[in-house]
């Protein structure tokens, strides 16, 4: 990706002390590209007339002396323009997770020099079955700004790629993901004088563990910058390089186990299950958290059914509405618990079975089997009272009598009642 301009392949790079020190390959670093050369004022031959450098840039005791190509000018093109960086990613990625670097300011004193990209960030992404649709996931470092007004200054460097990390069943051949490098500033002077462009950004890192991965990736090095100096148009790149190509990589280890997980229960109980109309009962709401991680945003759901009439409420935290039904319990850490008590009145008729229910939380519950909990007790019903008669009469003096003072009672559902009275018993 490295600008050759007119001159050629190699052209003007085979007079860069980085090109020649490489074994006379082109100078890409492992991750950012180099910034440009240094400030110069004048019209040379960029094709022939190379940049100027110390004693011993190249390798020790080359060159022997330093080399100053004076007729630049200025501060005479020296070759001094910085690296962009990389991840050293190392067979253990799935250990390494990177953001990608900022690409450097420009070098300026007139204050027309501008900042470099912003680094690729990181996206991390599991997903349990399969990406699909049409998309781009990117982690791309932001290009360098360009010089601002006056231009006698230099740009930034091109950010570098971040790291993208995905684990799904499948990823369809839909998805584009992206963690390229940004591109280097230009330099947008007109006159003679000229400053180094930008280098681009590295490009990223993209680690996929699927069964099946169709997608399409990137992690391409950022182009460098340019100059618009009248001074080096055969060589716009003006000692500027192109960021190298990142990584792309498959990640052996399962990640299922790092999602956030809160293993919810709850039970309902009651203080009396045979309680008789009209008494008081109390329902007791217990919640936990079994973890492995804490449980944010918690939410349980007790609407108290026809057969009851609510009384009162005491939450151990949190607070309930008799209204919604709705028990707003909170944060429940590892191991916690919340208890919620709800008094009512037993009504003569209506629906018994009360519920519990777990609605909402922030994390993924692994077993949703103990999340709802009901209970239904049986009430007692008092006699319904109708008159009783005896016929005929019964005599006063006569021990033996016998009467059925529920003889004529029914239940609540007008059926008979069974209970007898002993002799002489009234």
């Amino acid at each position: 990706m490295n600008s050759f301009g007119t001159c050629g392949n190699p052209g003007a790079w085979a007079l860069d002390p980085d090109y020649i020190a490489n074994g006379n390959s082109l100078t890409n670093s492992q991750g950012g590209g180099r910034g440009g050369y240094t400030f110069s004022f004048s019209n040379q031959n960029a094709c022939t007339y190379g940049p100027s450098y110390p004693a011993n840039f190249i390798a020790p005791g080359v060159p022997s002396s330093n080399i100053l190509n004076t007729l630049w000018n200025g501060d005479y093109r020296k070759a001094l323009g910085g690296l962009g960086g990389r991840p050293i990613v190392s067979s253990n990625v799935q250990n390494q997770l990177f953001f990608g670097g900022g690409g450097g300011a420009g070098d300026g004193n007139n204050n027309a020099n501008n900042d470099g990209g912003d680094g690729g960030g990181l996206v991390f992404m599991i997903v349990e079955s399969t990406i699909s649709g049409t998309g781009i996931i990117s982690a791309n470092g932001q290009d360098g700004f360009n010089t601002v007004s006056g231009h006698n200054d230099a740009p930034g460097g091109g950010g570098g790629g971040g790291t993208i990390a995905i684990q799904a069943q499948t990823i369809n051949n839909t998805i584009t993901i992206r963690a390229n490098g940004g591109r280097g500033g230009n330099q947008l002077i007109t006159n003679d004088e000229a400053e180094g462009p930008g280098g681009g950004g590295g490009g990223g890192v993209i680690a996929i563990r699927a069964n099946s991965d169709a997608s399409v990736k990137q992690v391409l090095g950022g182009q460098n910058g340019t100059s618009t100096s009248a001074a080096i148009t055969e060589f716009t790149a003006n000692g500027a390089t192109s960021g190298n190509t990142g990584t792309i990589t498959s990640v052996s280890v399962s990640l299922f186990n790092t999602r956030c997980l809160a293993n919810l229960g709850v039970n309902k109980t009651i203080n009396n299950n045979t309680p008789n109309v009209g008494s008081t009962v109390v329902f007791t709401i217990n919640i936990s958290n079994s973890g492995p991680n804490p449980a944010t945003n918690v939410v349980v759901n007790d609407v108290i059914p026809s057969g009851y009439t609510f009384l009162s409420s005491t939450a151990s935290q949190g607070s309930y509405s008799n209204v919604s039904g709705v028990w707003t319990v909170g944060n429940l850490g590892i191991g916690g618990t919340a208890t919620l008590n709800i008094t009512v009145s037993v009504n003569s008729s209506g629906v018994y079975t009360n519920t519990a229910t777990i609605t909402t939380n922030d994390q993924d519950d692994p077993d949703t089997l103990n999340n709802r909990s009901s209970i239904t007790p049986n009430p007692n019903f008092p006699p319904v009272a109708n008159d009783d008669t005896f016929s005929p009469s019964i005599p006063e003096d006569d021990p033996g009598a016998t009467i059925n003072i529920l003889n004529n009672d029914t239940d609540p559902n007008g059926n008979p009642t069974a209970p007898t009275n002993a002799p002489g018993q009234f």
